[in-house]
Parts: structure tokens; C-alpha cells; sequence
């Protein structure tokens, strides 16, 4: 890979990862994280960020909350847990990013199996008809995102709550600047893209469609590289959002009684072997993993990101 190329992606991975450096070094992190023997029935609920994962991986990660006594939110039940002064033990809200195939054909049959829920976070903007999508061998072409025949049988389902991505994955802080769908063909996604609009235009298209298509109520924005602006959370709650999610936050933003719908954390879904429970993973092994991952993904040359096969200690496979 040239050299250029390499430095892009250390660039890249390092503004996407610093937020959560920052996090850890200003006590942003919850407890269970960093603590050798955190409380075991903590009422703070955590929310896990997914984009591709295998299903190896993703069902070692269900099987250890499912052990251990936990049980999945979706995005509403967080925003009332959230009031609620006495808070929700044993509970995690699981967040999948994009709209990928892999939510479908790998995600919605696990969670369907343990009886759990996620919230998926998707560009209603970059989602077609499964006939409008470019054909190969009768099926749409590798790298399409997740048909809305597809969406529309998980939202049926009740099994994955879907909210807003923005409308066409645009990153937020240099709008309207394209990012990246995890798990799709970029030339693909390009050609779905339209012209960039305004930024509260895009953002009540985005809601407006998501309520059109699913007939539910979207309340919920994530950052597409888990950044916004305060700008950006003024612009949407104008459009009618209520809860904006990002990546890990300072201590400031997450302390006991501090946290709030505007500023909503979530942590790699590798910190979910950090809750306590039996079979949980050292911190060491934990940071190695984030750090094999992520420059993984430096080096790799596939357009289109593959999930890792990994295997975690005997406890399945490795997530991006």
C-alpha cells in the first residue's frame, strides 16, 4: 500500500480514537471498564458501538450477557432509563452503525436467537428497493447496503430499532464531507449519494423518511464517526431529535448526574468483555485487541471492510 495511503489511515485512526484516549484519561470511562472488581449491579447502562461483525464474535458477545444476566434496551427504554432516578441494573443498550448486509444476514439471526435487542443507526438516504440495486448473479451486487425490504422485516420483527445516521453519511464537523459505509462498495455507495444538502435539511429528510418508511417515531441521531458539533445539536434538535449519540466523551460529559440526551456516549464494543460477569476479560487483553484491530484496518487494502475471524481467548471471533 503506498505510503501516502498508510498515513491517511494512522491520521484517521487516531482522530477516531483519541476521543476515547481522552476519555480514559479524564475518568470518562464507566467504572466496570478500568476496575479490577467493579460493583457487580451497576444501574448505569452502557451503550456498545458495532459496525461489521462476525458471527463468531457476535455471538460470544451475546452469550457472555446472556450468562450473565443482562438484558438489551432499545433506544426509548435508555432515554426513560436515563430519567429514571433509580436506574436499570444488569442492562446494555447494543448499537450497530451503517446499514451494511451484515446487519441482516448476520446480526438480526443472532439477536433473534438469544431473544435480544439492538438499535441500528442507518442513511435511509443510501437504501434502495432490493430490484434497484446493481445485480450480480441474480442478487444484489456485493457491497449494497441492507434493501428496505430488509429493514422493514427486522423493524417488524421488533428485534432492531432503527434511528437516524444522517441521511447520506456525512461527516458532520467538515459538512457535507462523505464518510465511509462500513461493510459496503464505496463506488456503489457514491452512486447512491445525491447532492449534499443543507445540514437541517439533511437531517429532517433523514427522520422524515425513517418515519415514512417504518411508520415509528425517530427520536435518536448518531454522529457518523461518532462526532457532531454544538451547532449540529442545535440544527437537530430543531428537526426534531431528542438524543444525539457519539463515541466516548470526557469525564465532564459523563459523570453521575451529568449526563445528558444531547451528548450521548458509546464505547467500542470490545470494552463489552470489561462488565462484570463470569468470563471476563483482562484489561491488558482487551487493549490488545482494540490495538490489533485497529491497525488491521490500517493495512488492509480491501474497499470493502470484512469483518475479523480472530479468535478471542476460546471466547470466539475477533470484532472490527
Amino acid at each position: 500500500m503506498a505510503a501516502s495511503k498508510v498515513a491517511h489511515r494512522l491520521r484517521e485512526t487516531w482522530r477516531k480514537n483519541w476521543p476515547e484516549v481522552h476519555a480514559a484519561l479524564t475518568g470518562g470511562f464507566p467504572d466496570f471498564v478500568l476496575s479490577r472488581s467493579p460493583a457487580a449491579d451497576s444501574t448505569r447502562i452502557p451503550a456498545f458501538c458495532y459496525h461489521l461483525v462476525s458471527s463468531e464474535a457476535l455471538e460470544a458477545d451475546l452469550r457472555y450477557l446472556a450468562e450473565n444476566g443482562y438484558r438489551t434496551l432499545d433506544a426509548d427504554q435508555y432515554l426513560e432509563a436515563l430519567d429514571d432516578s433509580r436506574g436499570v441494573s444488569r442492562a446494555v443498550l447494543l448499537t450497530f452503525d451503517d446499514g451494511p448486509r451484515n446487519l441482516f444476514e448476520t446480526v438480526f439471526p443472532l439477536l433473534t436467537r438469544y431473544g435480544m435487542q439492538a438499535v441500528a443507526f442507518i442513511c435511509p438516504g443510501l437504501h434502495r428497493e432490493e430490484l434497484r440495486y446493481p445485480t450480480s448473479a441474480g442478487r444484489a451486487a456485493p457491497g449494497a447496503p441492507c434493501s428496505w425490504e430488509q429493514i422493514e422485516t427486522m423493524h417488524t420483527s421488533g428485534t432492531i430499532d432503527f434511528q437516524s445516521h444522517t441521511l447520506e453519511h456525512r461527516y458532520v464537523p467538515r459538512w457535507p464531507e462523505p464518510a465511509p459505509l462500513s461493510g459496503c462498495d464505496p463506488d456503489l455507495v457514491h452512486r447512491l449519494r445525491g447532492d449534499a444538502l443543507p445540514l437541517a435539511e439533511d437531517l429532517e429528510r433523514s427522520r422524515s423518511m425513517l418515519e415514512d418508511r417504518l411508520g415509528k417515531r425517530v427520536r435518536h441521531l448518531a454522529f457518523p464517526k461518532f462526532l457532531g458539533t454544538e451547532a449540529s445539536v442545535e440544527v437537530g434538535t430543531a428537526c426534531g431529535y431528542e438524543a444525539f449519540w457519539w463515541g466516548a466523551l470526557p469525564g465532564s460529559r459523563t459523570k453521575p448526574g451529568n449526563l445528558h440526551p444531547t451528548h450521548l456516549p458509546r464505547l467500542n464494543d470490545e470494552w463489552l468483555w470489561r462488565l462484570p460477569g463470569e468470563g471476563r476479560r483482562k484489561l491488558s487483553d482487551v487493549v490488545a485487541d482494540r490495538a490489533s484491530n485497529s491497525w488491521a484496518r490500517i493495512l488492509s487494502k480491501k474497499n470493502i471492510q470484512e469483518p475479523s475471524a480472530a479468535p478471542r481467548d476460546g471466547q470466539g471471533g475477533g470484532n472490527l
